[in-house]
């Protein structure tokens, strides 16, 4: 005899819609997962530090990154909350067009939050997410698309499954659906975060597979001087955040850098830091408000 799930007591039907929602999730998460991994050849990524910054943390940990690089090449310098290119002819010594960028808008001393919030920097930024997702390692539109569907297709049959109880439930007069109402809910949003993560799954395999490249670097971190291992220092930002930096790079780096409010997944949010006035704020390193706030970024993943 096949049990009907719809007959079942309140109790052990929420059992069962749990179980069910859990099956789902991991089919889900499968399902993406397969979808999403590529085979990438990452010997330029791992070469390349901004790629890295972008990749775990998006446009905020990018800029912090560059930060790093630029201070740690003495072209650009720390004074008090304020930035400064150190003379007119390092804008033309930078290579990267980012970097170009971030030189410009400090030839003038300036507050160290316009490297978070100024458009010409970020449309520079925005190139290397471009890259990223020409790669696929984060999603592009096609991705997004299917992503939507997957998760359409998924939270459309736990509301189907609860739907279809409720309508029994309130047939044969029984009205304690709301904990039902709430547990689908619930289902839902963690359907929607599993199928919506900041990095594909080949994303993922890549910043684990450039973590494990580094992890001898990350152990060794504090012997790191802070003038002869630029190149070393900026890689450890990339793809730890600011705090794996040697103490006394982070010591130095502290009058500009933001604290962290939240993250989802590597993609961190920032609001305030050591360089804001009480009561500023600013949001995911690209808006201010409040008087002076600060974006930008810090913390590893």
């Amino acid at each position: 005899m096949i049990l009907n799930p719809f007959d079942l007591r309140g109790p052990d039907f929420l059992v069962f819609f749990v179980l069910l929602a859990v099956v789902v999730a991991l089919a889900t998460v499968w399902i993406r997962r397969h979808a999403e991994s590529v085979t990438h050849h990452l010997g330029g990524l791992l070469q390349d530090p901004y790629d890295i910054a972008y990749l775990r943390g998006g446009d905020s940990e990018l800029r912090a990154t560059a930060l790093v690089a630029l201070v740690g090449r003495g072209l650009l310098t720390i004074n008090g909350a304020k930035l400064k290119a150190t003379e007119p002819e390092v804008v033309d010594k930078a290579q990267r067009p980012l970097d170009k960028a971030i030189l410009t808008k400090f030839l003038w001393e300036s507050s160290a939050t316009m490297l978070f919030t100024d458009e010409s920097i970020a449309a520079q930024s925005e190139k290397v997410g471009e890259r990223l997702r020409a790669e696929r390692l984060l999603p592009d539109a096609a991705q997004h698309q299917a992503r939507v569907k997957l998760f359409a297709a998924s939270a459309g049959l736990l509301c189907f499954v609860a739907g279809a109880k409720i309508l029994v439930a309130l047939s044969r007069g029984h009205s304690n659906v709301m904990f039902l109402v709430v547990l689908t809910v619930m289902a839902v949003a963690v359907l929607w975060m599993l199928t919506n993560p900041m990095r594909t799954a080949a994303g993922e395999q890549a910043l684990e597979r450039i973590k494990d490249t580094l992890a001898a670097l990350y152990t060794r971190r504090e012997s790191l001087a802070l003038n002869s291992a630029t190149n070393e220092m900026t890689l450890l930002a990339a793809a730890y955040g600011l705090t794996a930096l040697p103490t006394a790079m982070t010591n130095k780096l502290k009058p500009v850098q933001p604290q962290r409010v939240g993250n989802s997944g590597d993609g961190s949010t920032w609001y305030g830091g050591s360089s804001c006035s009480g009561g500023s704020s600013c949001s995911g390193g690209s808006s201010c408000g409040g008087g002076g706030g600060c974006g930008g970024c810090g913390g590893g993943s």
